[in-house]
């Protein structure tokens, strides 16, 4: 039996756990301020992304880089974020008062979830590759739009999975959604270097 690396493994778990408890401390009190949001996103994707990379991540830093690198691509995602998730949110509003059993109204129902499911993709992504790649935002946004229709079904399951804890914690207390938030961003980032991987091994 190995005791040293039977001890290594603990303190590594418990590293593991001090980092996402601290991450998501921090990232729930950027958040408490609008503005706060982008950045706290930024440098929340950026230690998931660590993680992912099989990096031990310094957690100020990481999220200090992030967000002083970043911080003007974080805005104009954001802005466009905005725009676009509000028009689908009230395009989802208008079918309360409309009757679901009329085919036109199914169509366009499905349609607007096919749209949303997208753009909930290009976001994983979009967020998930600030980080990693120095692109420019256009660039970034379209190596996001490349991905999600060049592997749709995989782009919506991992839309899927990441989903799950945010629906989950609708059942639980509100508070938990800032654990909830940072196990989504891991998912999103694994889900992101795992289609990067697929997308460059073919090229």
């Amino acid at each position: 039996m190995n005791i040293q690396s039977d001890q290594s493994e603990i303190f590594s778990g418990a590293d593991k756990v001090k980092t996402f408890l601290l991450t998501s401390v921090i990232w729930a009190v950027l958040s408490m301020t609008l503005i706060g949001i982008p950045f706290a996103t930024l440098g929340l994707f950026a230690v998931m992304g660590q993680w992912v990379w099989g990096r031990k991540p310094e957690l100020f830093d990481v999220f200090g880089d992030a967000i002083r690198n970043h911080w003007r691509k974080a805005l104009t995602i954001t802005t466009f974020d905005l725009l676009l998730g509000g028009l689908l949110y009230f395009n989802f509003t208008v079918f309360q008062y409309m009757s679901l059993n009329n085919m036109l109204t199914m169509l366009s129902l499905m349609m607007t979830t096919c749209v949303g499911l997208t753009f909930i993709g290009l976001n994983i992504y979009t967020w998930s590759l600030i980080p990693l790649l120095n692109l420019s935002t256009k660039n970034t946004i379209k190596l996001s739009v490349i991905l999600v229709f060049s592997y749709p079904f995989k782009s919506a399951f991992i839309v899927i999975v990441m989903l799950i804890p945010v629906i989950i914690n609708l059942f639980l207390p509100a508070i938990l959604i800032f654990f909830t938030v940072p196990i989504s961003a891991y998912i999103a980032v694994r889900g992101t270097w795992w289609i990067l991987q697929l997308h460059f091994n073919e090229d």
